[in-house]
């Protein structure tokens, strides 16, 4: 049960956002679910949805090295559940100054369909297990106690188009966000 619960909520919650997360890398072993650690690696991110977030840049590409989680299933009423990031790349570039009226309503229309489709596998994911009650508190007592840890956050930043003539780029570096 666990590991089906774990392997949904993964693909909800990752699964537009990166592009290589399939079947295969979620196949997550009981063992590791039980134990409570969970650890995907080489994730490419989508860029189409991470712009979707209507940021001050257009990120061009973003990786991420690892990915770790870590559920302390037998105490989950006081201890936190921890995911760990760690190496960010991040490519950006300008953003589109001149985005259209249509483009932003769908961008609008776009986070409400990712809502109701996080609705809609809630309700299947209770609806497929016959504990469906012990599902729904577990999910909500895992993200009532969800700590976050990124680590080396490297951010590029190339811009071409503010000057032709003088194109520059520069870089950021953070070493973790807690």
């Amino acid at each position: 049960m666990f590991a089906r619960i774990a392997t949904q909520l993964l693909e909800l919650y990752l699964g537009k956002y990166v592009d290589n997360l399939s079947k295969e890398k979620l196949d997550i072993s009981i063992t590791s679910i039980m134990k409570g650690e969970v650890k995907l690696n080489n994730l490419q991110l989508n860029a189409t949805q991470l712009n979707k977030f209507d940021l001050p840049v257009h990120v061009q590409s973003a990786f991420i090295d690892s990915l770790e989680l870590k559920i302390p299933w037998t105490n989950l009423t006081y201890s936190s559940v921890i995911i760990k990031i760690s190496g960010v790349y991040i490519l950006a570039t300008p953003a589109d100054k001149y985005r259209d009226v249509n483009e932003m309503r769908e961008a609008r229309y776009h986070a409400k369909l990712s809502k109701l489709e996080e609705a809609e596998v809630r309700a299947k994911i209770a609806e497929q297990d016959n504990e469906g009650e012990i599902a729904s508190s577990v999910l909500q007592k895992i993200m009532d106690n969800v700590q976050l840890q990124i680590k080396d956050v490297h951010i590029r930043y190339e811009d071409q188009i503010s000057d032709i003539d003088n194109p520059f780029s520069l870089g950021i570096t953070l070493e973790s966000i807690e």
